[in-house]
């Protein structure tokens, strides 16, 4: 069972777990007068979609690293597969008992009759399928996989827990995760630093592989602080941008000069160990990376909340 778990890689959950209840909080502080009260009301939809978020994120884990063996074998020797702790054939039953929980648990989501949950978990379902099975496997190309992955895990995420919420037949939810994919089509190539020689091996031209270490830091760095710009003057100009009305703006602007002053720092240290220190593992600003994220997910939703 040990080395199961470490398939699913369960830390990984934090993001997804984190971002349906961002979508869902955002939601109740949008559309009701006493968000809280309507947290509550919706707290079985709610803990569905986190579910379904959870079963979805570990089928991923266990379908990537099945499709990836051969560059884990260079990359990462010690995961369950390559290490031969677990078949490929065991790992290919995981995941599709996974994917099919995933989206069983999504139909259980239906605020006001609607099946909105369900459709999002599949679209997100499709596109880790898209980013690591052939022939398309978006993986290869360092763009392509970036965007696959900010579609899923930036705009989708937030968006579903929205939908336990409320409808997303309107814009604001649609707006907000566009920011949270945009941070997240650069800082996704912060995992691939160390990767190199598997990647070339699998012929997956990331933005490493394709550009160089020092060029692809430098492509990284506007996308950790531009978002949260964005983010800040779609909330302090409600003239030009009427469609994120409510918030508490000087908690609004407090957290995008958090997040804008943090990317900054992290896209510097970044270029800088780049430039000084080899890399061995995930990057060491992976972690920031994803710290910065949670922040901007349960923030988010507190600028209406508070």
């Amino acid at each position: 069972m040990r080395h199961y778990w470490t398939l699913i890689r369960p830390f990984t959950m934090a993001a997804p777990v984190v971002g349906i209840i961002s979508g869902a909080m955002l939601a109740a502080g949008h559309i009701a007068a006493e968000p809280w009260v309507l947290l509550s009301d919706a707290i079985t939809n709610i803990m569905y979609a986190v579910l379904s978020a959870a079963f979805l994120n570990s089928a991923s884990n266990c379908l990537n690293q099945i499709t990836d063996l051969e560059i884990d074998r260079l990359n990462k020797p010690d995961r369950p597969i390559p290490s031969d702790n677990i078949s490929v054939g065991s790992a290919a039953v995981l995941s599709m008992v996974l994917y099919l929980f995933a989206l069983l648990t999504a139909t259980l989501v239906q605020p006001h009759g609607s099946n909105a949950t369900f459709y999002i978990v599949l679209a997100g379902a499709l596109l880790t399928v898209i980013y690591s099975v052939p022939p398309l496997r978006t993986k290869r190309d360092g763009t392509l996989a970036n965007l696959t992955i900010a579609l899923a895990r930036g705009l989708l995420l937030p968006v579903c827990g929205w939908s336990a919420v409320a409808s997303i037949q309107q814009p604001e939810p649609w707006i907000i995760s566009s920011t949270f994919a945009i941070f997240i089509f650069g800082a996704a190539t912060t995992k691939d630093f160390s990767d190199v020689e598997g990647d070339e091996n699998g012929h997956c031209k990331t933005w490493v592989v394709k550009y160089g270490k020092e060029k692809a830091a430098r492509l990284i760095r506007p996308f950790l602080v531009c978002p949260w710009i964005l983010l800040a003057i779609l909330w302090v100009t409600p003239d030009f941008f009427p469609l994120l009305p409510g918030a508490n703006i000087p908690l609004a602007l407090g957290l995008s000069c958090f997040l804008a002053a943090y990317g900054i720092r992290i896209g510097s240290n970044i270029q800088k160990d780049v430039l000084e220190n080899p890399i061995d593992g995930n990057h060491p600003s992976w972690k920031h990376i994803y710290f910065q994220y949670q922040v901007a997910l349960i923030g988010t939703p507190l600028v209406y909340l508070l």
